[in-house]
């Protein structure tokens, strides 16, 4: 089955990464990855995200703790499926899927400091509902 072969393949991966270059490695590489998704969802169907930026609560803060439960959810997925479903680590891989909208923040603060083309973030039309600074 499909199913079958997604779940060992994210356990052979969460095991290469903890085995062959840090036991921390897989930790690290969750959020780049929830980062990563949800970039590709906001890059080419920004539709999906503007509705949730829409049902999020008004105000910066509150707005970006209710956009990141995206990459919380997916980051307990993620992890869950690499664990085998271990309540403790799938809650620790929300957890650290919260550094997803840390590596946005990053990647901005970063971008704006190099020369060359700045990382704003998302594309129109949920960046563009999004709280401005």
């Amino acid at each position: 089955m499909i199913a079958d072969k997604v779940l060992s393949a994210c356990a052979a991966a969460w095991a290469w990464l903890a085995l062959t270059i840090h036991p921390l490695a897989p930790w690290f590489c969750v959020p780049a990855l929830c980062w990563l998704v949800l970039w590709a969802v906001r890059t080419w169907a920004p539709g999906a995200w503007q509705w949730v930026a829409d049902k999020g609560p008004i105000g910066a803060a509150a707005s970006k703790c209710f956009q990141a439960l995206p990459s919380v959810a997916l980051g307990a997925i993620i992890v869950a499926f690499a664990t085998g479903a271990d309540v403790k680590l799938t809650v620790t891989g929300a957890v650290v899927a919260l550094g997803a909208p840390l590596w946005h923040e990053v990647l901005r603060w970063a971008s704006s400091k190099t020369p060359g083309p700045t990382y704003l973030g998302g594309s129109y039309p949920a960046a563009g509902s999004a709280p401005k600074p």
